[in-house]
């Protein structure tokens, strides 16, 4: 996790109420071979995307992505990516609500939980 933050091309959105964190979204290059590759020209991949339980349901990681969605465009990403777990119904509507549509494709982490993969384009696109 300290490396992502720290590395130079990490794009990292803090959401703030006051003086509070209520959410927050790290952002990399897309990479290859799951991540495991080169670089992918034009692709953002979103590593997480963290929203406090007290902020739920009001928009604060649709504004996260939308944010993102604008500077990746900036920054001459085409397209997003992120992977989340086939059954967290609440990151699937999330998703869905902010224009990601299912790749088809889907893997398994580590532990053998099943995970979805979802794309859309920047806002630059």
């Amino acid at each position: 996790m300290r490396a992502k933050l720290a590395a130079p091309d990490a794009l990292l959105l803090i959401a703030c109420a006051a003086t509070r964190v209520v959410g927050m979204l790290l952002a990399e290059p897309g990479r290859g071979q799951d991540g495991q590759g080169p670089r992918l020209d034009g692709l953002c991949h979103i590593s997480m995307v963290f929203v406090h339980p007290d902020r739920w349901g009001r928009h604060v990681g649709e504004r996260l992505i939308g944010y993102l969605a604008d500077q990746a465009g900036s920054r001459g990403y085409a397209r997003l990516q992120l992977w989340t777990g086939a059954d967290n119904d609440r990151a699937l509507r999330l998703y869905r609500r902010v224009g990601f549509v299912p790749s088809g494709r889907t893997s398994r982490t580590d532990g053998g939980l099943a995970i979805v993969q979802f794309v859309r384009p920047t806002s630059g696109s």
